[in-house]
């Protein structure tokens, strides 16, 4: 949620939905496709690797994409962002910065200090750069 008002405040217009919710073919509509999940078992969930299995090869050619995820801080979390963003990429998307991991306190959240406030600054970044190239 962060991420996405970081975007906005980017003044790009956002949606901000679940993966279950999305209607894969009408991401290549949007300048910037974000997706980010918990990392579960050192890799992305079932349920959303599943999704990003339904997105068809070079399907979103010429868009922008980032991915990240939440997980522990440890070196033996793994990553599911680094999942994420090559599905994305066998997509067609263009990644815009390196996979993002917001941390968590504990197994399953809340989200450890600093990290709400770094995703919606890491939106905001992004907000901007992708709006500066548009016309």
């Amino acid at each position: 949620m962060e991420l996405a008002a970081g975007i906005r405040e980017g003044r790009l217009e956002t949606d901000c939905v679940r993966y279950d919710q999305v209607d894969a073919q009408r991401l290549a509509g949007y300048d910037l496709v974000a997706v980010g999940g918990p990392t579960q078992n050192a890799t992305v969930s079932k349920p959303l690797g599943a999704f990003l299995e339904t997105l068809p090869k070079g399907s979103l050619q010429g868009r922008t994409g980032f991915a990240f995820d939440t997980k522990i801080d440890s070196r033996f979390a793994g990553s599911a962002a680094k999942r994420i963003q090559y599905k994305l990429e066998k997509a067609g998307l263009t990644m815009t910065r390196p996979p993002a991991s917001a941390f968590v306190a504990g197994r399953e959240g809340p989200l450890a200090a600093g990290s709400e406030a770094r995703f919606r600054e890491l939106g905001a970044e992004i907000g901007k750069e992708i709006r500066a190239r548009k016309p």
